[in-house]
């Protein structure tokens, strides 16, 4: 008997539910605050004091995360972690201290404080009044220093009223946080407004928050990006990212990303960790500037290193996709652990949890936890990452690591899909369809696919594809599956390119055209399709529209197979063989023939058996070549069903 290749070219693929990749972060629109001397904002009242009693005591300081880059300005030990003093109020505990700009608080009353967080949490466990003793670093020098905690809204105010433009702008703040009332608001308006009428660049700033939202003021973008400029040019780095970022997205300007990037440049350089992180995606992506991934992830180091974990979820996404570095898992699953725990005082980015939980359901990188994967899922979707919705909708339908529940699985999907997850739309739409965790409603489900398809998701315009190839759920149009499965292609979805060039074979919707065919194998195959590698090979081994070329065939069989595509391991069984243009060894033939068996593949088993009744490179053996015909046939290959039989009456 002779070995059987496994078949024709395959045709039309659909996978779902679908779950994603890792999320790449989106612009962010920064922290709007803005600069000096405005005219005051009209119109504003004072605020009822009752609303910001409570504010926990200070040091009368603004402190920060310190980064390496900082660090190492300050000549302060690489190793060295604490609350790093950024600004000092006049007349408060730290400057009475004698505390100055640049010093590092390392602990309070002996208990290590490594971050700013640590640090607010320490002093608002204790009252005003009351005595700390902070460890602090300056230059390589220790020391320890006993300061009196102050009643922050006392002590700002009074700051303010003695005519300091940057107590001003902290009174606003706290009203601006713990304030709940339209007056608030406009009291918070107004101290901004008198800090930057006092030369305080950060109050200019924050008046330029206000402005931009419309809080206790009438919303003006145009004097908003004035005062964010104006504070810029004064020093203050917020306002650079937020001057930027009114570029970046256009609003109240033209989008220009040629003026934006310098600014956010200006601001990580500042020391805003969101600048920083703006820096890495203009960087990352080409924005008004070359794209330079080694630029972009040296900014988004800065930042994450600064506190911005949105800069830890990207640089967690370099690692991931291996862009202008190694690819490294590990790597990766650690920075979307950063960006996901944040700093411990809730600020951590919910797209590091859903990328850290994509990570854990599939054991990369960290070891295989499904149920924490779930749990992350959880938190990304109540923190407004639609993708976590969709995810852990996904978990539930298929009771992957968690109890399935195909009616809840649909109400995260919807949840998804309302906050924009395509994949939530796409899943959704598979319910409908198939009629899981919810009635079946054909219309809705090739709404919710044209509505994914719309937005870009090329899954979503491949299964529209086939919904109107197959013409069992809608009017079966062919010319229209080809252009939805073009849109799919385009949009890198390896099964449109592969579904598209099986239309080409087939001449159905569109002209026959085997070279369109071939091409559109050739970029799934690019895309990672082992099906469509498989596909490929097959046009190699044969020649006619490529040029014959066993080599390369063997090569793409060979890929196809080590990626579970088990046909592929047979076509490459038989080459070997046959030494049709490689070398001959049978040898390499009955692994992948036994590779294929192993797997469930007919042809496998069946190319085996003739080895062994034919005593081709191993020894002669009616029998084992009987239960391997016998095997292929009862997987489905109808003539290995005869030679079993006929092997059988020997």
């Amino acid at each position: 008997m002779e070995a059987s290749p496994a078949g024709e070219p395959s045709g039309y693929t659909v996978t779902m539910p679908r779950i994603a990749s890792c999320v790449f972060l989106l612009l962010s629109l920064g922290c709007a605050t803005a600069g000096p001397r405005a005219a005051p904002a009209p119109g504003i009242s004072e605020a009822p004091a009752a609303e910001i009693a409570g504010a926990p005591p200070t040091i009368g300081g603004q402190v920060v995360d310190v980064s390496a880059r900082a660090l190492r300005g300050l000549g302060l030990p690489p190793e060295a972690r604490g609350a790093l003093l950024h600004e000092v109020l006049r007349q408060g505990p730290a400057d009475r201290a004698r505390l100055a700009a640049g010093d590092l608080i390392q602990a309070v009353d002996g208990a290590p404080v490594e971050t700013v967080c640590a640090f607010l949490k320490a002093i608002s466990e204790r009252s005003a009044g009351t005595n700390v003793t902070l460890s602090v670093l300056r230059s390589q020098a220790k020391m320890e220093v006993v300061l009196s905690l102050a009643d922050t809204a006392q002590l700002f105010k009074a700051s303010c009223d003695a005519g300091d433009a940057k107590g001003c702008q902290s009174l606003g703040a706290i009203y601006s946080l713990l304030g709940k009332s339209p007056e608030s608001a406009k009291a918070a308006a107004a101290l901004y407004s008198k800090s930057c009428e006092g030369g305080a660049a950060v109050g200019c700033s924050a008046l330029g928050s206000v402005y931009l939202q419309g809080r206790g003021v009438d919303r003006d973008e145009a004097r908003a990006l004035r005062l964010f400029e104006q504070a810029c040019e004064h020093g203050d780095a917020e306002a650079c990212t937020s001057y930027a970022t009114q570029y970046a997205t256009g609003r109240g300007v033209p989008r220009d990303d040629a003026k934006a990037t310098p600014f956010y440049v200006r601001a990580c350089d500042g020391g805003d960790p969101e600048g920083c992180y703006n820096v890495g995606v203009m960087y990352g992506d080409g924005r008004g500037v070359e794209k330079d991934y080694a630029r972009a992830r040296e900014a988004l180091t800065q930042g994450c290193e600064s506190g911005s974990f949105r800069a830890c979820t990207n640089l967690g996404f370099y690692f991931d996709n291996g862009w202008g570095v190694p690819k490294d898992d590990t790597q990766a699953a650690e920075f979307y652990r950063r960006a996901c725990e944040g700093d411990g005082c809730g600020g951590g980015d919910p797209l590091g949890c859903n990328d850290l939980a994509i990570f854990l359901r599939a054991g990369r990188g960290v070891p295989e936890d499904k149920p924490r994967a779930a749990e992350l899922f959880g938190r990304a979707c109540d923190n407004g990452a639609a993708d976590g919705c969709s995810e852990l909708g996904a978990m539930l339908a298929g009771g992957d690591g968690v109890e399935k529940d195909e009616v809840q699985a649909v109400e995260l999907h919807r949840q998804g899909c309302d906050g924009g997850s395509m994949m939530g739309c796409y899943n959704l739409a598979g319910a409908f369809l198939y009629g899981t965790g919810v009635e079946r409603d054909v219309n809705r489900a090739v709404a919710l696919y044209r509505q994914g398809c719309d937005g870009k998701d090329a899954s979503s315009c491949n299964q529209l594809g086939l919904l109107f190839l197959e013409g069992k759920e809608v009017l079966k149009d062919a010319s229209q599956a080809a252009t939805l499965f073009q849109r799919a292609c385009d949009g890198d979805e390896p099964l449109g390119c592969s579904n598209l060039g099986a239309l080409y074979d087939r001449g159905e919707g569109v002209p026959k055209d085997l070279a369109r065919e071939l091409a559109l194998y050739d970029r799934a195959c690019k895309l990672d399709m082992p099906r469509a590698c498989y596909n490929l090979a097959i046009g190699y081994e044969e020649g006619g529209v490529l040029p014959k070329d066993p080599q390369r065939a063997a090569e793409l069989y060979r890929g196809a197979c080590t990626a579970w595509y088990f046909q592929a391991c047979v076509n490459l069984g038989v080459l070997f063989e046959n030494g049709d243009g490689i070398p001959q060894d049978v040898e390499q033939a009955r692994f992948f023939y036994g590779t294929a068996c192993d797997h469930g593949d007919d042809k496998g088993c069946y190319n085996l058996g003739t080895l062994y009744e034919n005593g081709k490179g191993i020894p002669e053996d009616l029998n084992r070549a009987a239960d391997l015909y016998r095997k292929s046939c009862e997987l489905g290959y109808q003539h290995a069903c005869e030679e079993a039989v006929r092997i059988g009456k020997q």
